[in-house]
């Protein structure tokens, strides 16, 4: 890796969020997804950006068409994709003709926030994953000048992951803002949900990385239905926030 040096962090824009994880399918799209809704419903428009999706063959396969089928695709809401490989690999490695462009995927942004209140981008994978040659997605996250919403897992592990990528972020210039534990796709066995290291999780996270918790995610089967259900799902999360995001929306 280059560029290792720590840097201070800069400016973050106020309307740009970076949602990124402690691993693959921690549940990024899940927490955009629950975002969306929850600024969709104070009225302002909101784009959500997938800078690179592999494993798909369309834009529209990806996460952000995901998000785009839950939400009921609201005149409010854009979602953008702005490279797509069929491997279901790295973009570092499913981008097998060296296409993807930094310039290019700064320019998307740079579209979508004057045209948006808010900007959320999804990146793939963790902060370390690799975007092209020595480009990290952390790398991005401090180019768009955008703090990140860091997803996280409960189980056994997750104190290791997480500070790593908190110590990640901070150490490359960039605001790790909050943390989401999300339970995933399948809900924890009972015997793990009663574990001492399940349950002092939350705890030690906020402790040890002193980055706000901004909920647990239990298992949810099944997934809301339209964008009022997200909606009322968002509702409840942001309910058990500790404190507000600073989101210090544009003038109108």
């Amino acid at each position: 890796m280059s560029d290792t040096s720590p840097r201070a962090p800069l400016h973050h824009c106020v309307h740009t969020l970076f949602v990124s994880g402690t691993d693959t399918d921690v549940g990024k799209t899940y927490v955009t997804t629950l975002l969306a809704a929850h600024l969709l419903a104070q009225g302002l428009t909101v784009a959500v950006w997938k800078p690179a999706q592999t494993g798909v063959t369309r834009p529209t396969e990806g996460d952000a068409g995901w998000v785009a089928n839950a939400l009921g695709h609201p005149s409010q809401l854009t979602l953008h994709t702005s490279y797509h490989f069929a491997p279901p690999a790295a973009p570092s490695v499913a981008d097998e003709a060296g296409s993807i462009q930094l310039n290019t995927l700064l320019a998307d942004l740079n579209h979508l926030q004057s045209t948006h209140d808010m900007v959320l981008i999804e990146g793939a994978g963790g902060l370390l994953c690799p975007i092209k040659g020595q480009l990290f997605m952390v790398d991005l996250a401090r180019h768009c000048k955008a703090p990140v919403l860091l997803v996280t897992r409960p189980h056994l592990g997750t104190l290791n992951h997480t500070l790593l990528s908190v110590e990640l972020a901070r150490y490359r210039g960039v605001l790790p803002l909050g943390l989401v534990i999300n339970e995933g796709a399948r809900p924890l066995p009972a015997e793990e949900q009663a574990s001492l290291a399940v349950q002092t999780a939350p705890q030690q996270l906020a402790h040890y990385s002193q980055v706000p918790l901004l909920g647990y995610l239990t298992h949810q089967s099944p997934l809301p239905q339209g964008l009022a259900a997200w909606q009322q799902a968002a509702q409840a999360w942001v309910a058990t926030w500790p404190q507000p995001l600073p989101w210090h929306f544009p003038s109108p």
